[in-house]
């Protein structure tokens, strides 16, 4: 018989030693759940639950058991939340009738005390508890957790029953870098399923990673844009610092033949020949013209009656600033913006969990953000296009008010720096 030869080969995407795998940061918070129920969650369609058998979590904690009794509590009999680790964070519920994004008080043991009230009276919702500072893990530090826990030989299953790693099935693989999740179908002795998910990743790598459910077929979530908002010293020093991101305005329509008619002090008509008007607006809507021949005319109105007409359309308007209107028929270069930021219409934009992007700068030189390219419709945005933005942020005696202008493309790695003048004027006698 002739011997066939076998060879190792290194794994390029693990470039750790155990050691430090088994003793830092973020490996340490990187943990395998093996689920004896279906852990059931929305990824690629909004509304549509997948079913997993296997959790992977980054800094989270997943559950299958979670109760509801109406209240501020959600309680998992199976327990094991540890003491402070996710107050102040949040709690997020997959399925059921309080669905969403829920603010933890206090977690511990089998209890995860919630700011607002339940009204729902469930069990065995599947939930994940998220840090008020989450774990940052790249997608090559989770895999090597997860290589490290198989090559295991004791419990590597942070449920309340066992599997043993080295037994264990192929959970993660990466395609060049991409990760895949689920693909080698591994056995979950548990009987929760075979899919796998992973929770807690970071947004910048929303785009690379593929979870196989426990059906067999590969889920991808929508394009998740991610980024960076940065700040200077200032804004990071004063403990009332805050940021804001705001839509520039949600909708622009441009060279749609609008006019005005009718002038008669701040008060006037606009007439559209081409936008309806009567779908698009409605009476106290804030609206910002721009292009007029006669740049006097740019700015900002609000509608004073419900638009009329089958087109072409008409809406009584008036100048917020109080400027004295003129009458202009419809050229070839005004624009309308629906919901401009300096306005009350201004809209907060939407992290990807449906969250206002908004918070303190104190204490930290930058924060993440996500954005749900493909799906939001904030304000009547078109899913899926470009969102131009505007961040502020404002301290109290450390930073003035700054604000810088952006887009939210179809990418990753997206960048935003504010850079505030120091609060000189402040004086706490």
């Amino acid at each position: 018989m002739v011997p066939f030869p076998l060879a190792n080969a290194t794994d390029s995407k693990v470039e750790e030693t155990d050691a430090n795998i088994a003793a830092n940061s973020p490996y340490t918070q990187i943990v395998a759940r093996y689920f004896d129920q279906a852990f059931s969650i929305d990824v690629d369609t909004p509304g549509t639950q997948r079913d997993f058998g296997v959790v992977v979590d980054v800094g989270t904690m997943s559950g299958v058991d979670g109760v509801t009794a109406g209240g501020t509590t959600l309680t998992s009999a199976e327990g094991g939340i540890p003491a402070s680790t996710y107050d102040g964070g949040t709690c997020i519920i997959h399925e059921g009738t309080d669905k969403g994004t829920h603010t933890i008080t206090t977690a511990n043991g089998t209890t995860v005390n919630l700011s607002g009230s339940l009204s729902g009276s469930e069990s065995n919702l599947s939930f994940t508890l998220q840090r008020s500072t989450p774990v940052v893990a790249t997608a090559e530090e989770i895999y090597e957790k997860v290589q490290y826990l198989l090559r295991q030989a004791s419990d590597i299953d942070s449920t309340d029953q066992t599997v043993v790693g080295k037994t264990a099935g192929e959970l993660l693989k990466f395609e060049g870098d991409d990760l895949k999740a689920g693909t080698k179908t591994p056995n979950n002795p548990n009987g929760g399923g075979s899919g796998v998910k992973i929770m807690g990743f970071s947004a910048n790598d929303t785009n690379r990673l593929y979870f196989v459910d426990n059906g067999g077929t590969t889920r991808q979530y929508p394009f998740v844009a991610a980024g960076t908002i940065a700040w200077n010293t200032y804004l990071e020093t004063d403990t009332d610092g805050y940021y804001w991101m705001f839509y520039t305005y949600t909708e622009r329509f441009t060279n749609a033949g609008f006019g005005l008619s009718s002038a008669s002090g701040d008060a006037a008509t606009l007439d559209s020949s081409i936008t309806n008007l009567v779908s698009e607006l409605s009476d106290g809507d804030y609206i910002l013209l721009g292009g007029f021949t006669n740049s006097d005319l740019d700015g900002l109105y609000v509608l004073t009656a419900a638009p009329a007409g089958s087109g072409p359309w008409t809406a009584a308007v008036r100048r917020v600033d109080g400027t004295t209107l003129a009458n202009e028929a419809a050229g070839a270069s005004v624009s309308l913006d629906k919901n401009p930021v300096n306005s009350p219409d201004a809209i907060i934009v939407n992290n990807n969990s449906a969250i206002d992007i908004a918070g303190s700068t104190y204490g930290a030189a930058s924060t993440t953000f996500d954005y749900d390219y493909d799906n939001n419709v904030q304000g009547g945005r078109t899913a899926g296009t470009n969102a131009a933005v505007t961040l502020r942020a404002i301290g109290y005696d450390g930073a003035q008010w700054v604000e810088t202008t952006g887009t939210i493309t179809r990418n990753v790695g997206l960048s935003f720096t504010l850079v505030a003048a120091q609060e000189r004027n402040y004086d706490n006698p």
